[in-house]
């Protein structure tokens, strides 16, 4: 059995090259099996059971949680790194303690806290933090990581070890909206306008965008490369502006990729009917390096784009051609999905590494909500507003999971975070959604791991066709 205290970046993070987030990444790997998205081959979709799953209990704010200090979280996660690798076990769980006071809802600092506890031969210790990782609901593979050669025996780690296994049933209510006999589409976003039925999905591989009547017939939107598309990644429709808009970033997946393209970015403006360009608004920092990630729009046209290599958040005033800095550098580290509250004040933002941040839109102020005990933000990527909660993918953690965080009426503070969807037999890491009617409409299998070392993309083989869930929301 081989220890995971593999400090390392997270593979989303790497593949992003997050560079305010990097650091902070620092982290175990979370178990021996292939990391999220790395699969051994195809596996094809599997329809969900014809009972539904118990409900799942949802993490109240009863007892919420302490508050964060992110900085001192990744200065110890780094210390602890260090201290493991020289065999210095009393200063690995120093470090590995003050990590998981300062993030407690980081399952990976109270992994390596389990561990350091484990390995200092505190066992009661060890056990209370596995447990208390158990009550996030993700998983780890304990028994197969001889940091725990100490307490592996004890009939309480053998407990807590089927509690993790028991995490990979299936939760599951969706049913499949629409699949793409595409496999090397690589989807990653997706979009719809309510006034034809059709549905947009963005491939980060093939450059393009596909547009998916109401009868399931799939066409070019817009054409591989098409207007000078790099990887197309978030999209978002507005119907009020007869608009489709879309986040456009080279990165080495995309097909074609040239290295001195690294770093290049644009958000494009479609016309929402013909795919024709109408206009492409790129950063005005040229030295910078950028990933536009995601994105919203408000009622106005107000356009909010995410920017995890600049870890910043940008704006498109209505009507203005000049993209501003919404939010800079130093309060996010891998600001991701979007969503903007009903009354439009205030921007949520999943930041992969902190979990879910509101941003005041007069003040500009940057808030992260703390989860619930029980509960973990961490590692969600896509975000969606559904009737004044939010609607959160994460798949930073395993199993992956689509989560409701239900909000207090104010919209400052998090009232509880109950699990939709988990494990479904289709997950190849999902990734973004949209509310459409009373459904949540989602890319259940982007395959972002389906590439070797040298970014070239496996063979049709070992691909799957991208499925498209549709989860309701009542």
């Amino acid at each position: 059995m081989m220890p995971q205290r593999i400090f390392r970046i997270d593979p989303r993070a790497a593949r992003f090259s997050l560079l305010g987030a990097a650091a902070a990444l620092l982290a175990c790997a979370s178990s021996a099996e292939p990391p999220s998205g790395l699969t051994a081959g195809p596996a094809a979709p599997v329809p969900p059971p014809a009972v539904a799953p118990a409900p799942q209990p949802a993490a109240t704010n009863a007892e919420p949680e302490p508050a964060q200090d992110f900085g001192e979280y990744r200065r110890r996660m780094e210390l602890a790194a260090g201290a493991y690798t020289k065999k210095d076990f009393a200063g690995f769980l120093e470090h590995s303690l003050a990590a998981a006071r300062a993030f407690p809802s980081s399952p990976r600092a109270v992994y390596n806290l389990a561990c350091a506890f484990s390995i200092n031969e505190k066992k009661e210790e060890a056990i209370a933090a596995l447990d208390r990782l158990a009550d996030l609901r993700v998983y780890f593979d304990i028994g197969a990581d001889s940091d725990f050669n100490n307490v592996n025996k004890m009939p309480e780690f053998q407990a807590l070890r089927a509690r993790f296994e028991a995490l990979k049933a299936p939760v599951t209510k969706s049913s499949v909206a629409f699949t793409i006999a595409q496999k090397d589409l690589i989807p990653e976003g997706v979009a719809h306008d309510p006034a034809t039925g059709s549905f947009f999905v963005s491939s980060v591989h093939l450059r393009k965008i596909v547009k998916v009547g109401p009868s399931g017939k799939v066409v070019d939107f817009v054409k591989e490369g098409q207007h000078g598309f790099y990887a197309v990644l978030g999209i978002i429709a507005d119907p009020p502006r007869g608009s489709l808009w879309a986040c456009s970033t080279a990165v080495p997946e995309m097909k074609g990729y040239k290295k001195e393209e690294k770093g290049k970015a644009a958000l494009v403006e479609l016309e929402l009917a013909t795919g024709k360009l109408r206009r492409k608004i790129t950063p005005a920092e040229p030295e910078k390096e950028h990933n536009f990630n995601d994105l919203t729009v408000d009622s106005k046209g107000e356009i909010f784009i995410a920017d995890p290599m600049a870890a910043a958040i940008y704006r498109l005033p209505a009507g203005s051609s000049d993209l501003e800095v919404f939010v800079p550098a130093g309060s996010l580290a891998s600001p991701g999905g979007l969503a903007l509250s009903p009354d439009e004040k205030t921007l949520y933002v999943a930041d992969y590494s902190r979990g879910i941040a509101r941003v005041d839109r007069a003040s500009r102020e940057v808030v992260f909500l703390l989860p619930p005990a029980g509960a973990t933000l961490a590692g969600t990527d896509g975000l969606r507003l559904d009737r004044g909660d939010l609607i959160g993918i994460q798949n930073g953690i395993r199993p992956h999971r689509v989560v409701r965080i239900a909000l207090e009426p104010d919209g400052r503070s998090i009232r509880a975070v109950t699990t939709l969807e988990m494990a479904h037999q289709s997950y190849n890491e999902p990734t973004l959604g949209v509310v459409a009617a009373r459904d949540f409409v989602y890319i259940a299998n982007s395959q972002w791991g389906s590439f070797d070392r040298e970014g070239v993309i496996w063979k049709a083989d070992k691909l799957q066709e991208p499925v498209i869930l549709k989860l309701p929301l009542d």
